[in-house]
């Protein structure tokens, strides 16, 4: 591999740094704000908010860090989970004392006689259609109606049989998902008011395969749909996906899905996964789940590891891989608008990353020159591109991300300079990763 320092890496290297220019610098002390963050969230604002254990919650605004703990209010120090609702209040769901709402002033805890029936809380949302805010706990679940300003609470009596609902999530039309931690996943339509559940089980055990289809586990620690309405479950036995509302499922395992089931009595054999074609996730315990600005989804792992991946493609990964990572497992992710993203970990406090695998790829492909071809096309791209005109950039980019049979515009519209750009296509089609 060539260093980067001798790669002029033109318009990619502008992007990224643009991007880092913009990131805001988080600044989280750990040994002030705890480093063991067990929830996050963006409010109305775009401000991030992060819970911990054992040592309350912070907002982040303007650049400076506010911490609110059980003495400003909070029903107590552990706060497991996070959400804003459309008034711009921010709920913090406990781990003894039901949830706490912030007013834009002060916190108000609620406990079984006034919120929530379950004291521990495990994830809290809101609805799309009604705003109204669902709390996921150790009895079931919660609803509050912003409208009605009042309480409806759904139990096993009302045939939602789960006491252990780990993530809750809603479509565009109000249906809920819930994911739970050995039952599978739990669905109810907005039609019916939520009073009729579907349970839909996971595999009794790993499935002998590193991909295919239905739910591969009934242990699900996120749920996510996206604005086409496809759901999301991040399991310990890899990544799943329904796009028809939990009817059917695929799923895609880790690449260590073998090394785990190589204790079991019969351990997975080379034809276990013969006919599958897929670029295995980088670790099979998927803990959590997001998707950024671009719709890409963010996967957050149990050891420590990340990655983004194409919701179109998602199994074929994208970006390029990351060394492994030091901190302890990814307890929540939050992306921003330029290609970062805020994670945060049980243990290591709350990291920053940046968009590096623009960076990666395009080593990716400089390591593969020759060191002669090297030499000869680092100044030729460097000439190419700062001598182009706007204009001739603009068609040189259309010409990498077209369709072969999409119509460009010709040589007398935009004068450009084909041998200059012939040279520079081939990086920019790997870069960008079209057929040439």
């Amino acid at each position: 591999m060539f260093p980067r320092a001798f790669v002029p890496v033109f318009f990619l290297t502008s992007l990224v740094a643009q991007a880092e220019a913009a990131s805001p610098a988080l600044n989280w002390d750990s040994a002030q704000s705890g480093a063991f963050i067990v929830s996050m969230t963006r409010d109305a604002r775009g401000s991030l908010w992060a819970g911990t254990e054992d040592n309350g919650v912070s907002w982040f605004q303007n650049g400076v860090w506010t911490h609110f703990g059980s003495q400003d209010g909070l029903g107590d120090d552990s706060v497991y989970a996070l959400a804003g609702d459309r008034l711009g209040r921010m709920w913090a769901g406990h781990l003894k004392h039901g949830v706490s709402v912030w007013n834009g002033r002060s916190w108000k805890n609620y406990g079984p006689l006034e919120g929530p029936l379950g004291q521990r809380i495990f994830a809290i949302t809101t609805s799309p259609i009604d705003g109204d805010v669902w709390i996921a706990h150790n009895a079931g679940l919660s609803r509050y109606s912003l409208k009605n300003d009042s309480w409806t609470h759904i139990t096993r009596a009302s045939g939602f049989l789960s006491v252990e609902p780990n993530a809750i999530s809603f479509d565009s039309k109000g249906n809920l998902y819930v994911g739970t931690a050995c039952q599978g996943l739990f669905i109810a339509a907005a039609t019916a008011n939520y009073t009729a559940w579907k349970q839909v089980e996971g595999a009794p055990s790993w499935p002998r395969a590193a991909g295919g289809q239905g739910l591969p586990s009934s242990l699900i620690n996120d749920v996510l749909v996206d604005a086409d309405d496809v759901l999301w479950m991040a399991t310990t036995a890899g990544l799943a996906r329904s796009a028809d509302g939990g009817q059917t499922f695929e799923y895609l395992r880790g690449q260590d899905w073998k090394a785990k089931l190589a204790g079991l009595r019969n351990p997975p054999t080379p034809e276990d996964d013969t006919d599958f074609e897929g670029d295995p996730l980088r670790q099979d315990w998927v803990q959590k789940l997001a998707l950024d600005g671009n719709g890409n989804l963010w996967i957050g792992y149990r050891s420590g590891a990340y990655e983004l991946r194409r919701r179109v493609d998602w199994m074929g990964r994208w970006q390029a891989p990351r060394d492994e990572t030091p901190f302890p497992f990814v307890s929540a992710l939050t992306p921003f608008d330029n290609g970062y993203a805020a994670v945060a970990t049980y243990g290591s406090g709350l990291l920053l990353i940046h968009h590096r695998e623009l960076f990666g790829l395009l080593d990716a492909w400089l390591g593969s020159l020759a060191e002669d071809t090297f030499r000869e096309i680092v100044p030729l791209l460097r000439r190419a591109f700062t001598d182009f005109s706007l204009p001739e950039r603009r068609q040189l980019l259309e010409l990498a991300g077209r369709d072969a049979t999409a119509p460009v515009a010709s040589a007398e519209e935009v004068e450009f300079d084909w041998e200059r750009g012939a040279l520079v296509l081939p990086g920019l089609y790997q870069l960008l990763e079209v057929a040439s």
